[in-house]
């Protein structure tokens, strides 16, 4: 039985650059053969526990709302929780990302997330209410997880 690959061995990787653009925050830029996949890292790149975001508007890697993805990279990045906002790699449609594997929560964790999801939500319409005027309020995000 051969050894497992590391992840960068599974994305045949021709080359990567890593570049600290502040502290605990990293832009990743990995070659591969179907192309180029780029990461914006907030956090411990040896955290445990990682939230992967697929790319936001247009594939943007700030996300929706005035940099989502970088206040929540910088919030969760505080607790000990790296996050990785990734543009998907060879898709076709940058706002797609095929889910390749689902993870079962606790009843507590599944409900945190939830009560972050609802706040989220709410400084959407603060911050970007133009862009959140068309559509209402989140009133509820996950009823279970699995």
């Amino acid at each position: 039985m051969s050894e497992p690959r590391s992840p960068l061995e599974l994305l045949e990787a021709l080359a990567t650059e890593d570049v600290e653009i502040a502290p605990d925050v990293h832009h990743l830029e990995i070659y591969t053969l179907q192309g180029l996949l780029t990461l914006l890292w907030h956090g411990d790149p040896q955290a445990e526990h990682v939230v992967v975001m697929g790319g936001g508007g247009m594939g943007g890697l700030l996300g929706p709302a005035g940099g989502l993805y970088h206040d929540l990279g910088r919030q969760l990045a505080a607790q000990g929780i790296g996050t990785i906002a990734a543009l998907p790699l060879g898709e076709p449609d940058p706002e797609v990302v095929n889910l390749a594997r689902a993870t079962c929560l606790t009843p507590a964790a599944l409900a945190a997330i939830d009560k972050e999801a609802l706040a989220q939500d709410q400084r959407g319409y603060r911050v970007a209410a133009s862009v959140y005027s068309g559509s209402p309020p989140a009133e509820q995000t996950l009823s279970e997880s699995c």
